[in-house]
């Protein structure tokens, strides 16, 4: 077990800790950044998400325009997304992604969904 833990000191210099046990029972570990700028500059030209403890089968990843049509679909768990749409470069905006992909402690299927903004 771990311990999350509170400091505070106020302007007098008069200090408190407070901590409390925290137990993670789930090891699935998911990051998906919000935004990403696909402008050929080298710095955030792809997005991705990060993962820890994910089957690499049954995962999969749509990506949508402000109409619902799906622009990027992937099953690959590595899968990159450059902005594009068959080939061609979507405009700079807000797309709506949804993934679904299964624990491998749990083995229970998740799905997140969300917006990513394409900054150019």
């Amino acid at each position: 077990a771990s311990a999350l833990c509170l400091r505070v000191v106020n302007g007098f210099g008069c200090e408190d800790l407070y901590c409390e046990p925290i137990f993670i029972s789930d090891r699935t570990l998911v990051y998906i950044p919000n935004s990403f700028s696909p402008d050929g500059d080298g710095i955030n030209d792809f997005w991705a998400i990060s993962r820890q403890g994910i089957s690499e089968k049954d995962f999969s990843v749509r990506i949508f325009d402000r109409l619902g049509n799906e622009i990027f679909a992937s099953t690959d768990l590595y899968f990159t997304w450059n902005g594009s749409s068959d080939t061609r470069q979507v405009p700079q905006g807000i797309y709506a992604y949804e993934i679904s992909f299964v624990s491998l402690e749990t083995g229970a299927r998740q799905t997140r969904s969300g917006a990513i903004t394409i900054i150019k």
